[in-house]
């Protein structure tokens, strides 16, 4: 079964209600056996849940249309299906955004697009009433494009950066650059899913002449895991 406990008050533990947890407390409306939870992930005010068949369901915080519902503002204290994507694989969610990647190894994000979190190319930045800056939300699973020729099989988003993995192990990052945590040797923020080329190396040929006994080539870097806190990323590599 699928438990959840802590804060509530978005519903984001997909009880029901809004009352705080201080145990561990069943999730009944995620218990089924015919197709049951195997992941998830936790957001600032929001969760999700895929199950074996790659079913995908949210609760909690729905102000930036986190939950990819098809609209933004009410919030949802129960498991709400995502019914426009399905065979999800792996799932991330931030402070106001979400990412997953399904089977086939093709990334969805959706939400609050504010510094590039979302990895399409923009930040949906325009000038809105009173000439403030706002900012267009992604209330359905959008397609990141710039990695649909990459197979991804890890996704993992800190607060507003998100970190992917492909089949191979090689690794980007997009987002909200601040404090390196992008990994690029800078504090640029990202709108596009960029490389990160510690991880990309190309295996060094043998020289032609080369004495095998001696030459040691340079083998490629990649990742197995990877994992994403609020102000940084790690990995382990395979």
């Amino acid at each position: 079964g699928v438990y959840g406990w802590g804060r509530n008050d978005n519903g984001e533990l997909g009880l029901g209600d809004t009352e705080n947890r201080y145990n561990p407390t069943p999730i009944t409306k995620l218990n089924n056996s015919a197709d049951p939870v195997i992941g998830g992930a936790c957001g600032d005010k929001h969760s999700l849940w895929y199950t074996r068949n790659g079913a995908l369901y949210s609760s909690g915080s729905n102000e930036f249309g986190q939950l990819g519902t098809g609209q933004s503002g009410s919030n949802n204290v129960n498991p709400s299906l995502v019914s426009t994507i399905n065979g999800v694989r792996t799932a991330g969610a931030g402070r106001s955004f979400s990412c997953v990647a399904n089977k086939a190894g093709k990334v969805y994000s959706w939400g609050y697009p504010k510094d590039g979190v979302l990895g399409h190319g923009t930040e949906g930045k325009f000038l809105g009433t009173g000439n403030r800056w706002e900012y267009s939300l992604e209330v359905r699973p959008r397609a990141v494009e710039a990695l649909v020729a990459e197979t991804i099989a890890e996704v993992a988003c800190g607060a507003a950066h998100t970190i992917v993995t492909n089949i191979e192990g090689k690794v980007w990052t997009w987002g909200f650059g601040g404090y390196g945590r992008l990994g690029h040797g800078d504090n640029k923020n990202q709108f596009s899913p960029k490389k990160l080329e510690h991880f990309h190396n190309v295996p060094e040929p043998r020289p032609a002449g080369a004495n095998t006994i001696f030459f040691r080539p340079q083998k490629p870097r990649r990742l197995k895991y990877i994992a994403a806190g609020s102000r940084c990323c790690w990995g382990i590599d395979a």
